[in-house]
């Protein structure tokens, strides 16, 4: 077990305890959003436990999750802001219904082409307008929230782009997250040839160059991936306590240990970057060798961050803006 590891499982058992809070409810099959939510983060919570204890060699598997859980983060968190508490209610139950239409339908045409001996959940009686009335009720709300053209018809939910919904919300935030979010973990998801050359540039010779015969392996940057799944995972977790904190339940403690996973997060000196110095031969700054200025900076984002990366973000770019010259002002005037 690294050390990273081993630090990061300690701070997840002092959050464990809101982890329980919210892994067992009551359920209400016609108010399910709170149920989901909280759910929602407990599997990022479980997601990140699981990443404490990885081993690198199986670290690259993982990183697509992370895509799910920031796309769940942006889509409650826009729920919560936009919608009624009847509203929420109901997109949930209708994308519940829309999502069991689709699977139902899939699973249907794969069973009779593969293996049509096999019996299989038929569609039921009256499903189809159900299907339709979910959708187009669904399509009402994205509508009334400022998406006029959301289409009731089609396979997938009449739902808007995620990012769109990160934009509408915290301009300059939550969609700079799913951004870079995304483009770390779709290379993982889709088809992607640097991903997977990756997996043999690894072997990266001492003299920088690649080997002329190198051997796929997911072993070769393990560590790397390790890194990502540990770091991002435990910024989300973050972004999750801070983004949620009455729908959670946090308590003072909960928030108090969340304030140390930042701390932790904050003074490690290098998060894993989606391009990095070494796959493109370029030289690493060393800590011993960074100019004393980011140090600076680092203990100022430490101490704006006490409350959560979000808001200790905005309280910097605010007092940058308040900083800044007045554009309209030349020479000789004022």
């Amino acid at each position: 077990m690294t050390q990273t590891s081993e630090k990061l499982a300690d701070f997840l058992a002092s959050l464990r305890p809101l982890y329980e809070r919210n892994a067992t409810v009551k359920f209400d099959r016609m108010r399910p959003y709170s149920t989901w939510l909280k759910f929602t983060f407990c599997r990022a919570f479980s997601f990140v436990e699981l990443a404490s204890v990885q081993k690198p060699e199986s670290a690259f598997f993982l990183v697509p999750a992370l895509r799910t859980i920031t796309e769940d983060l942006i889509l409650h968190r826009f729920l919560s802001k936009i919608g009624s508490v009847d509203e929420r209610e109901t997109v949930a139950k209708h994308l519940m219904t829309i999502e069991v239409g689709n699977k139902i339908n899939d699973q249907s045409q794969f069973f009779q082409t593969f293996r049509p001996f096999q019996p299989v959940l038929p569609q039921i009686e009256g499903s189809d307008e159900k299907f339709s009335k979910a959708r187009e009720e669904l399509c009402d709300f994205w509508q009334s929230k400022g998406w006029p053209n959301r289409n009731p018809r089609g396979r997938k939910p009449p739902m808007p782009p995620i990012r769109e919904m990160a934009e509408k919300l915290d301009p300059g935030m939550l969609e700079l997250v799913y951004d870079f979010v995304y483009r770390l973990a779709s290379g993982e998801v889709h088809s992607s040839p640097l991903s997977l050359f990756r997996l043999g540039w690894g072997q990266t010779q001492s003299s920088g160059e690649i080997p002329n015969k190198p051997t796929f392996d997911t072993q070769m940057v393990g560590p790397y991936y390790l890194a990502i799944i540990q770091i991002y995972g435990s910024v989300l977790l973050c972004l999750w306590i801070e983004l949620f904190e009455d729908q959670l339940g946090v308590t003072k403690e909960d928030r108090a240990s969340a304030s140390v996973l930042r701390d932790y997060l904050l003074s490690k000196y290098r998060w894993p970057e989606m391009v990095t110095f070494e796959e493109m031969n370029q030289p690493v700054t060393k800590p011993k060798n960074q100019i004393w200025p980011n140090f600076a900076i680092q203990a100022l984002y430490l101490m704006a961050m006490k409350e959560g990366f979000i808001a200790g973000a905005k309280e910097i770019l605010n007092a940058n803006s308040h900083q800044q010259p007045n554009s309209n002002y030349r020479e000789g005037e004022g």
